[in-house]
C-alpha cells in the first residue's frame, strides 16, 4: 500500500500520456505516476490495464487524477471498454486444429 517513486526526466509538457499496466489493484502505484505526470505538466494522463481490481477507493482515487480510466473484460467493472474475447478464441481455436 506504499509506493516510492523516483521521477524520470522526461519531457510530458503538453502531452497526453498512456499509463499501461497489467493489474490495477489498489490505485496508488498509477496515482502517484499521474501526480507526478502532472507536475510536469502533461496535458492529460490515461490509465489502462488488463485486469481492474480496483480494491477499496482505487477508482474514486484514479479518477480524480487521471482523464480517464480504461480496462479489459477479464474482470467486467464499470471501466470495461476492451474484450479480451477474441484473441482468446483465436488461441483455442488454434489449439484444437493442432
Amino acid at each position: 500500500h506504499h509506493v516510492e517513486m523516483t521521477a524520470k526526466h522526461i519531457d510530458v509538457k503538453q502531452k497526453n500520456v498512456a499509463i499501461v499496466d497489467d493489474i490495477i489493484s489498489t490505485g496508488n502505484t498509477i496515482a502517484k505516476a499521474a501526480e507526478q505526470l502532472r507536475a510536469n505538466k502533461a496535458e492529460s494522463v490515461i490509465a489502462a490495464c488488463t485486469h481492474g481490481l480496483f480494491i477499496g477507493d482505487a477508482l474514486k482515487k484514479l479518477k480524480k487524477r487521471c482523464n480517464s480510466v480504461f480496462s479489459t473484460d477479464t474482470i467486467e467493472n464499470e471501466t470495461t471498454e476492451i474484450s479480451v474475447a477474441p484473441q482468446l478464441g483465436d488461441i483455442l481455436l488454434g489449439d484444437c486444429h493442432k
